[in-house]
């Protein structure tokens, strides 16, 4: 059998179509199946991108939560008063928020450290490390001559916060009051005795060593310095404070009883 002719265009016409004229029903029917068929593949093109994004979506939240949990393992991980400023603004900014007359603590920093007078009674210090102006540790003392001023409490109670929020930026008060608690001061107004002994103390939370110190006479004096955790392993070249305070790796009290120490 002769193969079929084909056209010189190369296209192959339907010759029963030759000559006929489509009807307007026929017209609309097209026009319905195209617009159709482009409904479908916009529908495909909105499904498959809808996909994409909920999936870059997800992705990028993942790459998110994982980058803030190594960025929160980072903070435990470093020094929480690496910055004497962000410190001292965070103090500040629970001393601003607190229903006291204590003023902000205002200091410059230098490779030894800081000195903020807050009143006659109280003063915060801050112990730089050596050749920097990162901090080692910070300390709070008040000096009264009768029951414990009302507005130590206040400083004492935001000096702890300030510290645990450096590490931990939802602690709370009720953090800051159990240090107090453990270290022997009631975290309440005219709630210490006139003449109360304080003993030496030291207590840990999850981020910080607490040491008190205090001298009782005419004028109480009592001192609570705080140590980030993650500088006791490195405290040999860092000036003692005075009294001296001597660096520990493990914890201990002041009765050298390592397993009485509160974690808190």
């Amino acid at each position: 059998m002769d193969p079929k002719p084909v056209p010189p265009d190369g296209k192959v016409y339907d010759l029963r179509q030759q000559g006929h004229v489509k009807t307007q029903e026929e017209v609309e029917q097209e026009k319905k199946e195209k617009h159709d068929k482009v409904r479908r593949n916009l529908r495909l093109v909105a499904l498959v991108l809808a996909v994409y994004y909920f999936g870059s979506a997800a992705y990028t939240w993942y790459q998110e939560s994982q980058l803030e949990e190594s960025a929160v393992l980072a903070q435990n991980m470093a020094n929480p008063l690496a910055s004497p400023q962000d410190f001292r603004n965070t103090f500040n900014s629970l001393i601003n928020a607190a229903d006291t007359s204590l003023p902000t603590a205002n200091a410059n920093d230098t490779t030894d450290g800081f000195v903020a007078v807050l009143s006659t009674a109280v003063e915060m210090q801050g112990y730089a490390k050596p050749n920097s102006k990162e901090l080692h540790r910070v300390q709070i003392q008040t000096r009264y001559p009768d029951a414990f001023p009302p507005e130590s409490i206040v400083a004492f109670e935001n000096f702890i916060l300030a510290c645990e929020r450096m590490a931990d930026p939802n602690a709370t008060m009720e953090r800051a009051h159990e240090v107090m608690t453990n270290i022997g001061l009631v975290p309440a107004l005219d709630a210490n005795p006139d003449n109360k002994i304080f003993e030496p103390t030291v207590v840990q939370s999850a981020n910080y060593e607490y040491r008190t110190t205090f001298s009782a006479g005419p004028i109480d004096e009592l001192t609570l310095v705080a140590t980030p955790r993650i500088n006791l392993t490195n405290s040999s070249d860092v000036p003692a404070l005075e009294p001296a305070i001597a660096p520990v790796t493990e914890p201990v009290t002041a009765a050298t009883d390592n397993a009485d120490v509160p974690q808190l």
